[in-house]
């Protein structure tokens, strides 16, 4: 792993673990390199988040499409294409640094930072929603689903999983009861748009 890498990942943990108020001293500790020594790689403390940033929002939503598109091409009942999509996401953010880290990147006061970040996930999610939307158009044909109010659904199933990463992020030392509750709701949301 070279110098640089080395950096991101401390930069990566050290902001799901404080969010924006680490500092390069902190950073320089951890990699057990000296101040001086990180500016030859990154010119400033917002230069060195922003990379981190960006390459964990871009891995995710790289990752979701993929997953999205193999679900499409491998699953024919839509139950399964959106609850092993829910259990995917939940998976992905079960790791506590993970879900501390999202939360950090959009509470943090570096207003060009978080800026930035929400313009990446919008147009990120602007591919995800034409893929969702394709899945939930495709089980209302094949009458898996109501048919009425689709982009209602499709927020609602946003706003759903939102909801079930909110509980991890709070209650992130109690995974089985997490995965339990993760279940409940999702069976809750599928009886309520099944046909």
């Amino acid at each position: 792993m070279s110098k640089k890498d080395e950096i991101l990942g401390a930069t990566y943990i050290l902001f799901a673990e404080e969010g924006y108020n680490l500092s390069m001293a902190d950073i320089a500790k951890k990699v057990n390199l000296k101040v001086p020594s990180i500016y030859s790689h990154f010119q400033s403390k917002e230069e060195l988040v922003d990379q981190v940033i960006e390459k964990e929002l871009n891995q995710y939503f790289n990752i979701l499409e993929e997953k999205i598109i193999f679900l499409n091409d491998n699953e024919t009942q839509i139950e399964e294409k959106l609850r092993k999509l829910c259990q995917f996401i939940c998976a992905y953010y079960r790791e506590p640094l993970k879900i501390r880290f999202w939360k950090y990147v959009f509470l943090n006061y570096n207003e060009e930072v978080r800026i930035k970040s929400g313009n990446i996930v919008n147009n990120k999610n602007q591919n995800i929603k034409i893929l969702m939307k394709r899945i939930y158009e495709e089980g209302s044909k094949k009458n898996q689903i109501k048919s009425e109010a689709l982009d209602g659904i499709i927020y609602l199933y946003l706003t759903m999983i939102q909801g079930i990463l909110d509980y991890l992020l709070l209650n992130e030392d109690m995974e089985e009861e997490s995965v339990k509750i993760a279940n409940t709701v999702w069976q809750a949301y599928w009886n309520g748009i099944k046909k």
